[in-house]
């Protein structure tokens, strides 16, 4: 709870700073990812023929709940809260993933910290950016991966399919996350049916 509060405040604190001083939509790229979102309610043919360009479509998807809105449009506030949300949730997985691994709290604690505190990252979270939620989709997918090895429960795939699926969706780097996902799930599952064999014989 305190690591999830501290997320929150920091979320906030770096998009209050990035707004007061014009950087949520300084690099070009911000800007254009609303615009694509606003196309689909804002055009002479609206409609969502107007997702769809170099760009895949799950950040513009997600503006459509607030890009109606001028002031979310032009601060950049109807993409930047999506990637505030999937930094807070990346810090809590993070501590997940590195307790999970290690059973330490303090471990957790202290890779959760590393991501959280940079700065690079809270600038990131603070735009309309793709980056942050692809990042959160990778994080969930590296914890979903750890526990299915862990607890060898069909749940987790599950779950990492459905990960993957909107990597899929939201960066070109998603295809690639997911075809290694799934060569390593490949691989343990041959190495484990190994296993399984000579203990049999």
């Amino acid at each position: 709870m305190i690591l999830a509060i501290l997320a929150i405040i920091l979320s906030i604190g770096a998009f209050v700073w990035s707004y007061l001083h014009n950087y949520v939509v300084s690099y070009n790229d911000s800007m254009s990812h609303l615009d694509m979102s606003r196309l689909v309610i804002d055009n002479i043919k609206p409609g969502f023929a107007q997702l769809g360009s170099v760009w895949l479509p799950m950040n513009h998807i997600l503006s459509l709940s607030l890009i109606w809105n001028n002031w979310a449009w032009h601060s950049g506030f109807a993409g930047s809260l999506f990637s505030m949300i999937a930094y807070i949730i990346s810090v809590l997985y993070i501590y997940k993933i590195v307790k999970s691994i290690t059973d330490n709290k303090v471990a957790a604690l202290i890779g959760s910290l590393a991501f959280a505190l940079n700065l690079n990252i809270l600038y990131l979270q603070s735009t309309p950016l793709t980056e942050p939620l692809f990042i959160l989709l990778f994080v969930l997918s590296a914890y979903f991966f750890v526990r299915w090895i862990a607890t060898d429960d069909s749940k987790y795939l599950f779950l990492l399919g459905i990960t993957g699926f909107f990597e899929i969706l939201t960066r070109y780097d998603g295809w690639f996350v997911a075809a290694v996902t799934a060569f390593l799930i490949l691989v343990f599952q041959l190495i484990h049916h190994k296993r399984k064999l000579n203990e049999a014989v």
